[in-house]
């Protein structure tokens, strides 16, 4: 005799604070890039672009392993997209004082994965990724005017 198993799918409404947590993340892997990029170019002979850039990538990780912990949607998507608007951080910030440095990673990272997260919850994956591709490149451009 077979079993019959039936799937409903269920859809998942995500509550307010949920959607702080994401942008709490994004201050704290502010505060991270700050650290990193401040022991960077400290220590090492580095550029201050290149000490950022490495900082970028080693953020982009825990920033993955974080989203993945809050159980974001598309927590690729989130930390990939933040990553690549934000690449140019170190440069524009090279000649502040330590804590306007602070300052501004951590607001432009909460940002970033606040704008984002928000991205991240078009149904579509397909709609998704290029309202994420469109938000970099423009944000890019701006920055670079």
């Amino acid at each position: 005799m077979a079993k019959v198993i039936t799937d409903t799918q269920q859809v998942i409404a995500r509550s307010w604070w949920q959607s702080g947590e994401t942008a709490f993340l994004g201050i704290l892997i502010g505060v991270c890039w700050w650290v990193l990029y401040m022991l960077l170019n400290t220590y090492t002979p580095m550029i201050p672009d290149i000490a950022g850039t490495v900082s970028h990538v080693l953020v982009a990780v825990l920033g993955v392993s974080g989203l993945v912990r809050l159980f974001a949607a598309r927590p690729l998507l989130i930390a990939i997209a933040s990553a690549t608007t934000l690449w140019g951080l170190g440069g524009f910030v090279d000649g502040l004082v330590w804590y306007e440095t602070l300052l501004w990673s951590a607001l432009l990272f909460g940002l970033a994965y606040a704008l984002f997260g928000a991205v991240a919850h078009i149904r579509s994956l397909w709609v998704s990724l290029a309202v994420a591709v469109t938000i970099v490149v423009v944000a890019n451009i701006l920055l670079l005017i």
